[in-house]
């Protein structure tokens, strides 16, 4: 039943590609025989890193908070499959409320970058994180895990919407679709793909509950190093 209910979303996806404008070739059109690629890792090899590790951080902190949790839960704190997959659904309710919302509030402080970074500081930096994941341990009940999962994700869901847009922002228009590209399906196949793997195993190797926070404070704070060296795109004019 979730694969059918999933292909029925499939007609909105298709409306809204045919209502898009697209670009017709032309003064900006460069194609391919301009040496696309060639460009993107000779000229813009410091963006293209940098938006990995940046696209890093969210994705890691989506696919361990959202994904991976109903797991934990279930593996870790021992809470029945029924209740604990209520938490999956619940992380992304609430992703689908706050991103929109957090999105709006980019446009209006003209920033990309601060939202990310007061966002997922505070979910790291004051160690909303380790208390959240500490009280879960405490207290393993289906009514201290979602509100704790909740907070989190209130603040992560602070950077998602500028994340995409900074991401678009920071490539000329030429090498954008390469640029996102690549940088996006690396990040996410390398380090999402791989998160509740590793999160799995560090609970296991190490023996901490807390291994799964410690691994999303690091590869969050990588990304706030790399969003921090990224200019500021909100006031930008593109081509």
């Amino acid at each position: 039943m979730p694969f059918v209910l999933g292909v029925l979303i499939a007609p909105v996806g298709l409306y809204l590609r045919r209502r898009l404008t697209d670009d017709t070739p032309g003064a900006h059109h460069h194609g391919l025989q301009r040496g696309v690629l060639h460009e993107l890792f000779t000229q813009h090899l410091r963006t293209l890193l940098l938006i990995t590790l940046a696209v890093m951080g969210g994705t890691v902190s989506t696919y361990v908070l959202t994904f991976y949790m109903p797991t934990y839960a279930i593996h870790t704190l021992g809470l029945p499959m029924s209740l604990s997959m209520l938490v999956g659904v619940a992380s992304g309710l609430v992703v689908l409320i706050m991103c929109p919302l957090f999105g709006l509030l980019s446009d209006r402080l003209r920033s990309r970058k601060l939202p990310i970074l007061f966002g997922r500081g505070v979910l790291v930096l004051v160690l909303l994180l380790f208390p959240a994941f500490m009280l879960m341990n405490r207290f393993p009940t289906i009514a201290a895990i979602m509100p704790l999962t909740a907070l989190m994700l209130v603040f992560y869901s602070m950077g998602s919407a500028s994340e995409f847009a900074l991401m678009c922002e920071s490539f000329p228009r030429h090498v954008r679709a390469t640029g996102i590209s690549i940088a996006y399906a690396v990040s996410v196949c390398v380090f999402g793909g791989t998160a509740q793997l590793v999160a799995t195993w560090l609970v296991r190797a190490t023996g901490s509950k807390l291994a799964p926070a410690a691994y999303v404070a690091t590869c969050v704070v990588i990304s706030l190093i790399a969003v921090s060296n990224l200019r500021e795109t909100a006031d930008k004019v593109l081509d």
